[in-house]
């Protein structure tokens, strides 16, 4: 948790993979963000970073834009990125991720990705990364890399029994 708090406050966009990703996102909620979580499902529309901010086609805001406005206003919020391996996550995630470093999206804006296949071919697109050397422990492994995203896995019991 602390490797995920540390990149999500540090203005990366670490993408959760693993049997037990939704749980750590609600843990993640409490801890982080006082119980604001936004989830946000990609899908095929979603193509570059403005698609995440109004719906393709309306161009209504969507609800990571409210939560950015919020953000800018002081109050944390979480985005769940769900499913990118639906959507162009290949084009887009490395473009949103540079926005996040350059402190151009609301600092109190705390986004993340997860994967709901891992199987797929958009996801076998995004870098992998390594867990970090010598820790000795369970759970996810997270190790920055510039511009590329950074994922680990949640093995199952990461949050406990299960």
């Amino acid at each position: 948790m602390a490797d995920f708090a540390a990149l999500a406050l540090a203005g990366e966009v670490p993408v959760l993979h693993g049997p037990q990703a939704e749980d750590f996102a609600l843990v993640a909620e409490a801890l982080l963000a006082a119980g604001r979580l936004v989830p946000f499902d990609a899908d095929e529309t979603v193509i570059a970073p403005d698609d995440i901010w109004s719906r393709p086609g309306s161009g209504l805001a969507s609800q990571v834009s409210q939560a950015a406005a919020l953000a800018s206003e002081g109050h944390v919020h979480l985005v769940q990125l769900r499913g990118i391996e639906r959507s162009a996550a290949r084009s887009w995630h490395p473009a949103l991720a540079a926005l996040a470093r350059r402190g151009l999206i609301p600092r109190r804006l705390l986004l993340f990705a997860t994967l709901l296949d891992q199987d797929a071919s958009e996801a076998a697109s995004l870098p992998r990364h390594l867990p970090p050397r010598g820790r000795g422990r369970r759970g996810a492994g997270v190790r920055p890399a510039g511009p590329a995203p950074t994922r680990f896995r949640l093995p199952r019991g990461t949050l406990g029994s299960g």
